[in-house]
């Protein structure tokens, strides 16, 4: 087996209520604000050491509202083991998806899959740590 799962990198929640989760989660859980992104929709990025939570915006009437959106495993061999995967006749979702820098360096890949009981699994390689790294002392945002 050429691939391996090296720990859970981060859970993401679904609300319509960012800003206020963020706070919540900066005040009395002690993380930092890393990220605040604006893609389809919004994004937070919270820190706290090695630890970290996604908030990602919603419809208030959203079906996906809930508690998790999905749990995100840091892994080793994403590739091979989405083709394992794929063999084994697990629900494959989304990806993989293939992150550049601005200087064309493969950064990560993620790939999202759903587990046996329906659980919303994100798979994700970092190709250059090295580049992440930063001081999770004070908010970036």
């Amino acid at each position: 087996m050429a691939y391996k799962t090296l720990g859970i990198d981060h859970v993401c929640i679904n609300t319509p209520k960012v800003e206020e989760v963020k706070q919540f989660w900066m005040k009395y859980m002690g993380f930092k604000c890393k990220g605040d992104y604006q893609f389809s929709r919004r994004m937070v990025v919270l820190k706290n050491g090695p630890y970290c939570v996604e908030i990602y915006e919603i419809e208030p009437d959203s079906e996906k509202q809930g508690p998790c959106d999905h749990i995100c495993l840091l892994v080793e061999g994403i590739h091979e083991m989405v083709e394992d995967l794929k063999n084994s006749g697990c629900q494959i979702d989304e990806g993989p998806m293939d992150a550049y820098n601005k200087d064309g360096i493969l950064m990560y890949s993620i790939k999202f899959i759903t587990g046996l009981a329906g659980e919303r699994i994100e798979l994700y390689e970092k190709f250059r740590p090295d580049l992440f790294e930063g001081d999770d002392t004070e908010d970036d945002c």
